[in-house]
């Protein structure tokens, strides 16, 4: 995977985890952590974090049951990231997420 959202490879992935922390000041932040592949050529993924901060919007609608069924064979469809908004079309759902800054860190 590219070192930038913008470039990422999203196809495949999987979804390990979404996390929310509001605080008490108005400002949340919303870590997203995710397994991509490199491109689609690699042979396995790489785990990566996306941490959102300054979040002003967080919508999400997930199967769960969907998206255990696929995590296996990557429950990810697609990402986008576009002005301050990132959206993750999964397998039976989606995550969107609006925030001030994106950072894309491996883990």
């Amino acid at each position: 995977m590219s070192e930038t959202l913008e470039n990422a490879y999203w196809h495949d992935g999987q979804l390990r985890r979404v996390s929310l922390e509001p605080d008490v000041d108005g400002s949340a932040l919303v870590v997203v952590s995710l397994a991509l592949y490199k491109d689609e050529q690699a042979p396995d993924r790489t785990p990566w974090t996306v941490t959102c901060s300054g979040v002003s919007r967080l919508v999400t609608s997930v199967d769960l049951v969907e998206l255990r069924d696929n995590a296996r064979a990557g429950n990810v469809i697609d990402g986008e990231l576009r002005g301050d908004g990132l959206w993750l079309r999964l397998t039976g759902g989606i995550v969107e997420v609006h925030a001030r800054e994106f950072l894309l860190d491996a883990r």
